[in-house]
């Protein structure tokens, strides 16, 4: 089944995730923004939603088994993180020969660079193994992602034999959802640091999971079967202020562990909501062209968007000669036009690699499975008779 509005709303992620890190060097410039960095768990919830209402059935009943699940989610994640890593090590390279020939930007770029780049490759940087994030520092979350999967595949064989009845599954998700939240805040006060969104570098993992298992206990409650039309103007209504709570428990989110958790909550409600039919002003929204596009090429977008920045960044310090701030991004009004030329063209490389990447080994990746799939089934009719 295809939710256009989750499809939609996983693109608001990603333009807030995206904001949070084009406004960050400059500090708290907004509320909401500054705090944007929890729509990545809205990323983790959704994916559980969608990947247990996609995959629940077939992998219990053991249609498709681990390799070809973990076949279809690595070619979905992996192929445009691989293309876009290596033009990562292109603009490295580049700002390391440019330092050394022209003294331009700085020329010492640390070893420390070496080992983060097979973090980076491998995705294994959801783990805190060298406990720092560089490169393309976003994709932490595809390795938290991949843990996820790893995780519900498990999760599902273990407990198959619950499956005629969704409420023991139900509460092994939220036990599995609750328990990660609490032991990241366990981790927290141990660090002396309990917040929610900076368990990343080091347990990332955690964070994933916990989220995705937030997502599976709400697609087996599935509320949005409840949620039908009750006119345009109640549900614009209804719509509008789950969306303001939303957005105003992030912005006042800040480092309270405590409010990032009842902001994914929150997102927790948002998503269950537009699962339904409602068709209010914000149904309406999320269901046009720009928002649906948007959603489609976000997974893109989310991986590319840092990249873009800095080059963008780059241009208007060394070629254009903007002054910068002491975070060595540009300062004064410059860094509107900055992050306005970076979102558009971040815009259209997505579109590139969603066209010619993502979207073509999606298909191919379903095509391979539906095919052995069907080898299979003709062998087994083939050995009965």
């Amino acid at each position: 089944m295809y939710y256009s509005k989750l499809n939609a709303l996983r693109g608001a992620a990603a333009f807030f995730v995206a904001a949070f890190h084009y406004i960050l060097p400059y500090g708290a410039l907004n509320s909401l923004i500054y705090n944007s960095a929890i729509f990545v768990d809205l990323f983790f919830v959704l994916s559980g939603f969608v990947i247990y209402k996609g995959y629940q059935q077939s992998v219990s009943d053991r249609v498709i088994n681990a390799g070809q699940f973990a076949f279809l989610r690595l070619a979905r994640l992996y192929p445009v993180h691989f293309v876009i890593l290596l033009v990562w090590l292109m603009f490295i390279g580049g700002k390391i020969l440019v330092a050394s020939r022209f003294g331009l930007g700085d020329p010492q770029y640390e070893n420390t660079l070496v080992w983060p780049f097979f973090e980076n490759l491998f995705l294994i940087n959801a783990y805190g193994i060298s406990g720092e994030l560089q490169w393309n520092y976003p994709t932490w979350s595809v390795s938290a992602e991949l843990f996820a999967y790893l995780a519900f595949f498990i999760f599902l064989i273990v407990f198959r034999k619950a499956g005629d009845s969704a409420r023991p599954l139900v509460f092994h998700a939220v036990l599995i959802s609750v328990s990660c939240y609490l032991a990241l805040y366990v981790i927290g006060l141990y660090e002396k640091h309990p917040t929610l969104v900076y368990r990343h570098a080091s347990f990332g993992f955690l964070r994933g999971a916990a989220g995705f298992f937030a997502g599976v206990a709400l697609a087996q409650l599935d509320p949005g079967r409840f949620v039908k039309r009750r006119g345009f103007l109640k549900d614009t209504l209804a719509e509008a202020g789950l969306v303001a709570i939303a957005l105003w428990l992030v912005s006042i989110s800040n480092d309270s562990f405590v409010l990032q958790v009842v902001t994914v909550a929150a997102f927790v409600v948002v998503i269950g909501f537009f699962s339904g039919l409602s068709q209010g002003l914000v149904s309406r929204f999320l269901d046009g062209r720009a928002m649906q596009y948007f959603g489609r090429i976000s997974y893109s977008f989310y991986l590319w968007h840092v990249i873009v920045y800095l080059f963008m960044t780059d241009v208007f310090q060394f070629v254009l000669g903007f002054e910068t701030n002491a975070e060595n991004h540009v300062a004064g009004e410059a860094k509107w036009l900055v992050m306005g030329l970076s979102f558009t063209a971040t815009c259209i490389v997505s579109t590139i690699t969603f066209r010619l990447i993502e979207e073509p080994v999606r298909l191919w990746s379903k095509k391979v499975v539906r095919n052995r799939l069907r080898i299979r089934r003709g062998s087994g009719e083939l050995e009965a008779a």
